[in-house]
Formats: C-alpha cells, sequence, structure tokens
C-alpha cells in the first residue's frame, strides 16, 4: 500500500517537473512585460449587459502549432468594463475555420481587471492537458453571461485577426482577416519529451524508493 502511494506521488511529482522544465509558448503576442493595449479589444458580453438586448458577443483568437504539445496553459488580457466579473474560456477545435468543439473549458470569478488598467492576464492551467497536433488551428474562445461586459484587449502589433460573433442574431462567427488580434499567449510541453521525462521522473523515484526499501532490509537482519 505504500508502494502504491508512493507510486502515485512520484507520478505527481514528475508531472510537475515536466511543466517546469520544458514548456514552451507556442502562440505568444504579449509585448515586453506582458504589455498590451490597455485601450482597445474585442467585446466579450453577455446578453444583458449595457450594450442592451441582442448583443452577446464571443470573441475568438486561433494559433496553430508547429509540433505536437500537451497544453499546459493559456494567459489572456481581458478587462471588466461593467458589469458582473465572470467569464468563461475555451480552448477549441477548428471548424471550418471557424471555432468548433470544446476541448476544454476555464471559468473566471472576480478575476478581471477595470478596463483601461494594465492587469495581470488571466491564466487558465488546464487539467486535462490535451494533445495539441502540428500544424492543426485551434481556438482560444471568451464568452460571457448575464451582465456582463468585457474586452478582449489588442495585442501591440499582432493583426493575424480575430473572430466574433452575436450569439443573439445567430448568423455565427465572422472572421476579421488583418484586424489586431487580441493579447494571449498558448503554453505547452512537447509531447514525446514530456512522456520521456514523465517516464524517467516515475522510474527514478520508484528506483530510489525500492533502494532504500533494500537498505532498511539489511540493516534489519
Amino acid at each position: 500500500m505504500k508502494l502504491r502511494a508512493f507510486i502515485v506521488l512520484a507520478l505527481v511529482l514528475a508531472g510537475l517537473q515536466v511543466r517546469n522544465s520544458l514548456a514552451v509558448s507556442v502562440y505568444d503576442n504579449f509585448g515586453a512585460g506582458d504589455t498590451y493595449d490597455t485601450g482597445a479589444g474585442w467585446a466579450v458580453t453577455g446578453p444583458s449587459s449595457i450594450l442592451g438586448s441582442g448583443f452577446n458577443y464571443e470573441a475568438a483568437m486561433r494559433f496553430v502549432p508547429n509540433e505536437k504539445y500537451s497544453f499546459v496553459s493559456a494567459d489572456l488580457a481581458v478587462s471588466l468594463d461593467s458589469g458582473t466579473n465572470s467569464l468563461d474560456v475555451t480552448l477549441a477545435a477548428d471548424n471550418s475555420g471557424a471555432p468548433g468543439a470544446a476541448i476544454e473549458t476555464f471559468h473566471f470569478d472576480n478575476a478581471m481587471g477595470a478596463f483601461g488598467d494594465a492587469n495581470p492576464p488571466l491564466q487558465a492551467d488546464s487539467v486535462t492537458h490535451p494533445t495539441l497536433d502540428s500544424g492543426v488551428t485551434y481556438w482560444l474562445v471568451a464568452s460571457a453571461t448575464g451582465d456582463t461586459y468585457a474586452i478582449w484587449n489588442d495585442s501591440l502589433s499582432d493583426t493575424s485577426g480575430a473572430a466574433s460573433q452575436n450569439l443573439s442574431d445567430g448568423l455565427g462567427w465572422s472572421f476579421y482577416p488583418g484586424e489586431t488580434t487580441g493579447a494571449f499567449r498558448i503554453t505547452a510541453v512537447p509531447e514525446p519529451a514530456s512522456l520521456g521525462l514523465f517516464g524517467a521522473g516515475m522510474l527514478a523515484a520508484i528506483g530510489l524508493h525500492l533502494a532504500r526499501k533494500r537498505r532498511s532490509a539489511k540493516l534489519s537482519d
């Protein structure tokens, strides 16, 4: 029973080692020191925000990994203009050039700073660590409910475009090429290296435990 518990602990420690030592930025359009445009961005609103009924906006930014990765986290610059301080962020698959099926969703309460201020980015830490395939398009989607009126702040120089949709009109997503992209970063671990380090860490921890157990048995003889 003790060995089984020790193996579980070794797995957890190995996983943490993977994240700390091998995590890289798959996509990052923040300026130096995580700076971004504090005065402009893409609307993310609930159906009862100050914009009024008929304006329930979601915003989405895309990225394409150049290797196979295990997703670790997403950081994004989203600020609160008015209403309830609540936001949902979803990592989504691509569906014909627009956000598709949700892969993992994160919820934030009272985490957004005021629009116009230089707030720290929101950080969405993955629990499931889904695989991101090389050359495949993925989306980061921000959405809100109720009276929330948030702004996904623009990056300072990235003009690779963004997508937006108004859930109230049912017209679906529109992509705006050449427009300034919301500031965000995707952090992940290269998958083959992740698996190798995970296995090495687990075996090393188990080997150390067994070696200590053998030494203890000899001393007690």
